[in-house]
Parts: C-alpha cells; sequence; structure tokens
C-alpha cells in the first residue's frame, strides 16, 4: 500500500505541475493575444484603423488589401505554390528587431550582417507540404499576388518552447511578406 500511495503522490503531483503550465501557457498566450489586438488597433490608414482578422489562431492584416484588381487575382489555397519576400520580427507590444529576412536591401543597410551568409531572394512554398511553422501555414490562404501581408503570431503559433536562434522561446512573432506570385496547383 505504500507503494501505491507513493505513485499516487507522484502522479498527483505530475498532474498539478502539468496543469500549472498549461495555466501558465493560457496566461502567456492571453497576453500576447490582448498585446497583439492592442498593435493591431493603433494602426491606422487615412485615419481608420487598418482591417485585421483571426485566421487559424493568427491575425492577418493587408493594408493593400482595397487596391483595385485585387479580386481578379488567384488566391492561395493548400497546395499552391506562393512566392515571397520576408521579415520576421520578435514581437512584444510592438514588432521589435528583425531575427531574419531574405530582402537584400536590408542586408544592405545593417552593418553587422552580409547577404552572403543568408538566402536571398524570393522564398517559395507549397502551402500544406513545405515544412512552416504553423501561424505561416494557417495565415497565408487567402492571399494573392502584390498582398503586403502582416501575420502576428502567439508564441504557440511559432517556435512555442524552444528558443530559435537569436529568437527567445515562448516568443511572439510579425511577419510582413510580400506576396510576388500565387501559382495554382
Amino acid at each position: 500500500m505504500r507503494l501505491k500511495k507513493g505513485y499516487m503522490l507522484l502522479a498527483a503531483t505530475t498532474l498539478v505541475a502539468l496543469l500549472s503550465c498549461g495555466k501558465d501557457n493560457r496566461d502567456l498566450i492571453s497576453r500576447q493575444q490582448t498585446a497583439i489586438v492592442n498593435y493591431l488597433n493603433s494602426q491606422r490608414k487615412n485615419g481608420e484603423v487598418i482591417p485585421y482578422w483571426r485566421q487559424g489562431g493568427v491575425y492577418v492584416s493587408i493594408p493593400n488589401s482595397d487596391r483595385a484588381g485585387r479580386d481578379a487575382l488567384p488566391v492561395a489555397e493548400l497546395g499552391d505554390h506562393v512566392e515571397f519576400d520576408f521579415v520576421g520580427q520578435v514581437f512584444s507590444s510592438r514588432p521589435e528587431g528583425w531575427f531574419y529576412t531574405n530582402i537584400n536591401a536590408i542586408f544592405a543597410s545593417d552593418t553587422l550582417l552580409t547577404a552572403e551568409h543568408w538566402s536571398v531572394g524570393p522564398e517559395v512554398v507549397t502551402l500544406g507540404e513545405t515544412p512552416l511553422i504553423k501561424g505561416l501555414q494557417d495565415g497565408l490562404p487567402g492571399s494573392v499576388q502584390g498582398d503586403s501581408v502582416y501575420l502576428y503570431l502567439t508564441s504557440d503559433q511559432a517556435y512555442g518552447g524552444k528558443n530559435m536562434g537569436i529568437v527567445p522561446k515562448n516568443s511572439a512573432l510579425m511577419f510582413f511578406m510580400y506576396i510576388q506570385n500565387v501559382t495554382k496547383k
């Protein structure tokens, strides 16, 4: 009986630890969502809040979605090839310094990095097939050529509890993506 009580105590302690980690994670995600929404509500175009929406847990904003002819372009869906330039930034209460980009002009303005050590030029992915973090996979469908897409990811949509290079674990992220082309499957 003593052995069983020990196992029961261990199981109960483990369950409490798991539940508290889950609550801590939910609190973190909730704080990140609040920071993202507050930031998005502060972004203006012609005096009005730039429209945004949630898509698969990701906050999406396309400030130039009202441009003429956009409705006639092919819309990115699972299986389609999407070509884009991007900048990834850590997000706390606003986007902060970038951690990765494929835009050569950004390297030209940075005195510490050189493009020779990074992949520059448009990124091409197949939605649903190319391995991407969840937030990018969920946020890119619906975009079209010429869109300036801003994706705001809570940490559970990004790298979660893993440090990823210079990105600290549990970081919210913002990606700016300029969609060069969408090729239907």
